[in-house]
């Protein structure tokens, strides 16, 4: 109820705000194993990549380490 009476306000007021939210995803292996080397690294990231262009998610970075993936993604 409150969300549709902000949309109805910010219409009457022709007032429209700008919002972009960034969201820091941290995850791990299974007992923080060091299994994501070169080849299963490269199989996960394409992975990311794909999902992320048919979902139509913005990845800003992908980074990590042999046991764990951080990544930076906007939502529009």
């Amino acid at each position: 109820m409150i969300f549709m009476n902000l949309i109805y306000l910010a219409k009457k007021n022709k007032v429209m705000s700008y919002v972009k939210l960034m969201v820091h995803a941290v995850w791990g292996t299974k007992n923080r194993e060091r299994i994501l080397t070169e080849q299963p690294k490269k199989i996960l990231l394409q992975h990311i990549k794909e999902n992320a262009v048919e979902k139509e998610i913005y990845i800003d970075t992908i980074n990590g380490e042999p046991e764990s993936r951080t990544c930076g993604i906007y939502l529009l």
